[in-house]
């Protein structure tokens, strides 16, 4: 079912890019790839539109990490890391009205050496987007966004 949560609308990002691997490979930090979602960034495609969507429904304050992950698949809005570090790479086209969100890419998911399953986010933090990577088993709510390409 589709998120209902009211939100006022906010701009939508055009990114031109050439897609690419990792740049954080998380493997050299001794944490395991669980999952990848394939196709994350569409080949043969030099410009995306991308818009921010919630994942709660009307009246819920929040989700577990994964009924959220679940959810992002049915909102078109599962992508993983290698979009967030596009973003990231482009950050200074970022529409300031993301800031007041983390940003959350649940198609990919690692294990880190303490043994939780992380999921890589962008945040609004000094200043600057930064990739971090939040634990699936915490509660997700309202602050955090989905990215999803926009349909023009």
């Amino acid at each position: 079912m589709p998120a209902t949560t009211e939100v006022k609308e906010l701009p939508v990002l055009t990114l031109t890019f050439a897609p690419t691997g990792f740049d954080r490979d998380m493997t050299k930090e001794n944490w395991q790839l669980l999952e990848d979602v394939k196709g994350d960034i569409p080949e043969g495609i030099s410009t995306l539109n991308l818009e921010l969507i919630p994942f709660l429904n009307e009246g819920e304050s929040s989700v577990n990490g994964e009924e959220m992950k679940n959810r992002s698949k049915d909102l078109k809005a599962h992508h993983g890391q290698k979009l967030a570090e596009l973003l990231l790479r482009n950050q200074s086209q970022i529409p300031k009205e993301w800031r007041q969100f983390y940003l959350a890419f649940p198609g990919t998911v690692w294990r880190s050496p303490g043994g939780g399953r992380d999921v890589p986010g962008l945040g609004w933090v000094g200043g600057r987007w930064s990739l971090s990577f939040l634990w699936l088993g915490s509660d997700w709510r309202s602050v955090v966004r989905l990215v999803r390409f926009r349909e023009s």
